[in-house]
């Protein structure tokens, strides 16, 4: 078996590869490498597998939603941030 180590780039590619380029934003696809990347373990991309796994929700959605009652504490939340630091959403496992 052949693996590769994603850059962020080449892991955004993967997705639009994947005809999924649109199920996130750009910024929520760089805050998920960066929690992957973070996580410290090898993983094989599965795409299909991530977008499964993981919703983007606008920040008024997030905030207003009975979906913040029900988390726990294992599971994953994570901001998404625009490169000027401002919170535009937040990524949740599903």
């Amino acid at each position: 078996m052949i693996y590769l180590e994603l850059t962020q780039s080449m892991f955004t590619k993967e997705f639009h590869l994947c005809g999924r380029g649109n199920q996130f934003s750009h910024e929520a696809l760089c805050a998920m490498y960066d929690y992957l990347e973070d996580i410290g373990e090898d993983w094989r991309l599965d795409v299909v597998a991530l977008c499964c796994d993981f919703t983007e929700h606008s920040i008024e959605y997030f905030e207003n939603s009975e979906e913040c009652e029900h988390l726990t504490q294992d599971d994953v939340v994570f901001e998404v941030r625009d490169f000027k630091g401002e919170l535009i959403s937040y990524v949740v496992n599903n």
